[in-house]
């Protein structure tokens, strides 16, 4: 059994899977423990550090007196985290996108998390997933238009002022288009881009879903997406399936190896953004298995000059 102290409470999770690759961490919601993830952990796809832990009062870790306060289980993941040695994680929850207010407690304790992390890069989507006081668990998309043109940009000024360091705004995965835009969502992301500083993440895949699903090409948004403004990109894989009608439709689940298209359109982007991705690794290993697994976060880019 692994099990580590914190300042006298002894927290209990595991370490598996492949120490080199992505870590994964997942913690059990409340009432359970971390058994509530077994019937998950064959799915997922192999070359991942795979990590478990039963929060406070919980399976087999100490019970402290409670109640618990939310500060007291996001220190315990901390130290969590930092006895294992992880210093690179993934956000969502912001609601960069919508309609009301950024969280500013929520902010508060990401800028806590990001200053001791130190991230080499902090992304989030373009979408929203709350609304009042709910909190959906799913990426939502947004009309691109100038009112919400104007709302993001002020979040993602809120959000880089709070966090004093530059974010990248990463494009989401598509499966319908407002009647209400009246901007392209690669003229929407450039003019985001522009106007606050921050930079983009391009997922490759969340391309090639959201051009599958609208009927559009994913070589001709890549030709129009601002390549200069890219800090880094991601390979994902996806789910197949149909609508009602019999079209394809492709969801972005993460579930799968990497498609052969999405690669073939990775190596279109590689040819149209030269030396802006000076870390990408030689042609021949992006197919090799280590990066044949998803989640694949292949390269960081500095922008060109």
């Amino acid at each position: 059994m692994q099990v580590f102290d914190k300042s006298g409470m002894h927290i209990h999770y595991r370490d598996e899977g492949d120490p080199q690759g992505a870590p994964l961490v997942f913690s059990n919601s409340l009432g359970t423990d971390m058994r509530l993830w077994d019937q998950i952990m064959p799915l997922l796809p192999e070359g991942l550090r795979i990590i478990r832990y039963d929060m406070r009062g919980h399976g087999l870790s100490d019970c402290p007196e409670a109640p618990y306060s939310m500060g007291a289980l996001i220190s315990d993941a901390e130290a969590l985290l930092d006895h294992l040695k992880i210093t690179s994680c993934v956000f969502v929850g912001l609601s960069i996108g919508g309609e009301g207010p950024l969280d500013g407690a929520h902010l508060a304790r990401l800028k806590a998390l990001c200053d001791w992390l130190n991230p080499a890069s902090f992304s989030e989507h373009l979408a929203w997933s709350s609304h009042d006081s709910a909190f959906l668990n799913d990426l939502l998309p947004l009309p691109y238009n100038a009112a919400s043109l104007t709302r993001v940009a002020s979040h993602i000024n809120q959000v880089q002022e709070t966090l004093g360091r530059q974010m990248l705004l990463e494009n989401p995965s598509s499966y319908l288009a407002f009647d209400t835009s009246d901007m392209s969502e690669t003229d929407f992301l450039r003019e985001l881009a522009t106007q606050t500083g921050c930079g983009l993440l391009l997922d490759v895949n969340n391309v090639f879903v959201s051009a599958t699903n609208l009927g559009t090409s994913p070589q001709a948004y890549i030709d129009d997406f601002p390549l200069d403004k890219v800090g880094e990109i991601h390979l994902g894989g996806h789910d197949e399936d149909e609508d009602d009608a019999g079209r394809p439709l492709l969801i972005d689940s993460h579930g799968r190896e990497i498609a052969d298209p999405v690669w073939a359109l990775l190596e279109y982007t590689l040819v149209r953004s030269g030396p802006c991705l000076p870390q990408r690794p030689p042609a021949p290993k992006l197919r090799s298995k280590a990066y044949r697994h998803e989640p694949a976060q292949l390269f960081s880019s500095a922008p060109c000059a």
